[in-house]
């Protein structure tokens, strides 16, 4: 899952039922990935929620990132843009296209950057699902 700034809420609505649903024995434990993008950390609105359910669950991993961190001396964690930071992440937590859906939700930018390296890395469009603030700008070509 990935987002930008309050794109964040329908996977907070998301972990929260799977949470419930885990502690009552309706679901499995399945692993989880939040990558949470804003310019600065006062833009992560569920960074508290989000970092307690990563340590209080094995299968949940949270990945709060800055793209302005000059904005933001006392920033300690990840650098960078959403999908330069999924870059990063994506082999490294094993996820494929043929066993997982990505979601993605937040800035037309993103989401059209996203769906790219998706599909560069074996995502079929069917296991990408997106959630737009608005359209993003077509080029004058597009």
């Amino acid at each position: 899952m990935v987002a930008t700034v309050t794109g964040a809420a329908p996977y907070i609505a998301m972990l929260r039922r799977f949470i419930c649903d885990v502690r009552e024995g309706q679901a499995p434990p399945r692993r989880m990935l939040v990558l949470h993008a804003g310019s600065v950390s006062e833009e992560l609105g569920y960074v508290d929620e989000l970092a307690a359910a990563a340590r209080d669950f094995s299968w949940f991993e949270y990945i709060p990132t800055i793209s302005r961190h000059w904005l933001d001396p006392h920033w300690t964690g990840e650098r960078g843009r959403a999908e330069d930071v999924a870059r990063k992440y994506l082999d490294a937590a094993g996820f494929t296209g043929a066993d997982t859906t990505a979601y993605l939700c937040g800035n037309p930018q993103m989401t059209e950057n996203m769906k790219g390296l998706l599909k560069r890395v074996g995502f079929e469009k069917e296991s990408v699902k997106e959630e737009l603030y608005w359209p993003a700008e077509k080029s004058a070509t597009g």
